[in-house]
């Protein structure tokens, strides 16, 4: 009941920007964008294609997303820094929507469920008292959370690996990991923007 009132703010809490390339730009022989060509996108929910996104003048462009208000913004007025066009969708997208949804549920669901779960299992054994069941029940809570988070972020490492090996993502865990902006892996496949 309560996911269906929360269910905008979690559309919402996806990472929303991303680079693409413009068409002229990407070298056939690579895949590659040459480096004038890239261009930073700005995207409003979970989809980044087939609608009017915002797209910037370079990669560095002002063109954010302001969490705050939830939509897209641009530092400087349109034609200076950016432009709403609309994308069509690629295979390419598809990747980012999987980088964004993972990142989201690793970075901003796991974290706080676990600890509600350590809390519930940390007030099951202090009540425990002479009650070794409830005692037992709590040890096995923080077991099941620990084999849970292995799972987790287990086959989190495992999905950036199958996508580093298709030449979609870049993967760096010692890195990036305390970065959740950009998560463990980072898409990489050119993305054509108009």
């Amino acid at each position: 009941m309560l996911s269906v009132f929360l269910a905008p703010n979690i559309v919402l809490a996806i990472n929303h920007e991303y680079v693409g390339c413009v068409k002229d730009k990407i070298d056939k022989t690579t895949g590659n964008c040459e480096t004038d060509g890239e261009r930073k996108v700005c995207y409003e929910g979970i989809v980044p294609c087939g609608k009017s996104v915002l797209v910037g003048k370079t990669k560095n462009s002002d063109v954010y997303w302001d969490d705050g208000n939830k939509i897209c913004k641009a530092t400087l007025p349109f034609p200076d820094d950016g432009a709403q066009v609309v994308v069509n969708c690629q295979l390419c997208h598809f990747f980012v929507i999987i980088d964004s949804i993972m990142d989201f549920i690793l970075f901003n669901i796991v974290p706080p469920l676990t600890i509600a779960v350590l809390v519930i299992g940390g007030v099951l054994f202090y009540f425990a008292g002479a009650k070794p069941e409830l005692r037992n029940k709590s040890i096995t809570l923080f077991k099941d959370v620990l084999i849970g988070l292995v799972l987790i972020y287990g086959a989190y490492m495992l999905v950036g690996i199958f996508l580093m090996i298709l030449g979609a993502a870049d993967m760096n865990p010692l890195k990036s990991v305390f970065d959740s902006s950009k998560g463990i892996f980072s898409i990489t496949c050119p993305l054509e923007v108009p």
